[in-house]
């Protein structure tokens, strides 16, 4: 074979070689993409979920408002009647402040953990073996999910305050509380906690690949 015709052979199999890992990059990016796409949907119809719940919420809070006023009319105190309908309001605000604010903190832990999977990204293009922290990343991705529909139904909660007697109507508020502070802790500690551990697991599974954060300068390196 003459040296052009060698030259030419290599040259082919140079261009065919390019031409299928072009194509296998097209195709993990295609495989790729859709599954960000998949949970960037599931993330936003949770988030709407979110507040159809709030707004749900206020409605109930109101009817049960006003079923709490016309009980209250068996107390003859004017003032004593609006201390007490201001307190009731106060407990529904209350659980919705604390609600809206574990919504908040979900919503921190999602914006780590889209950093979490770009860093992934850039670990695996430049051939770092990322399993852990795929299992983590989707742990984590759970775990958030979870909480979030558990602060959805938290947030559709009432408490009822019972009215019998102007004399018992300290106790029944204190007991009313006394429920939503379990319920919140129990929230807080519970399914919050959970989704917070699971994001530092998915970190944590990040960070403990070798020069991770130089991943990108190698795989630009290697491409020069």
């Amino acid at each position: 074979m003459s040296t052009i015709m060698k030259r030419f052979a290599v040259g082919g199999a140079v261009a065919v070689y390019l031409a299928l890992a072009v194509a296998a990059g097209a195709q993990t990016r295609a495989t790729a993409t859709p599954q960000k796409e998949v949970r960037r949907a599931a993330v936003e119809e949770m988030r709407a979920k979110f507040e159809a719940a709030k707004k749900e919420a206020q409605t109930k809070m109101q009817a049960a408002r006003t079923d709490f006023q016309a009980k209250l009319k068996q107390i003859k105190d004017g003032k004593k009647q609006q201390a007490a309908d201001n307190l009731y309001e106060r407990l529904g605000m209350l659980n919705a402040k604390w609600a809206e604010h574990f919504g908040n903190v979900l919503e921190k832990y999602d914006a780590t953990l889209k950093k979490v999977e770009s860093r992934r990204d850039k670990a695996q293009t430049a051939g770092r073996d990322v399993a852990v922290v795929n299992a983590a990343f989707q742990a984590a991705t759970a775990m958030i999910e979870s909480a979030r529909a558990a602060v959805e139904a938290q947030t559709k909660k009432t408490y009822s305050v019972a009215v019998t007697t102007e004399a018992k109507l300290r106790e029944a508020f204190q007991a009313a509380h006394k429920a939503l502070k379990t319920d919140l802790m129990a929230l807080r500690d519970g399914a919050m906690r959970s989704a917070r551990e699971a994001v530092q697991k998915a970190i944590q599974s990040l960070r403990a690949i070798p020069n991770v954060d130089s991943a990108r300068t190698t795989a630009t390196s290697s491409q020069q």
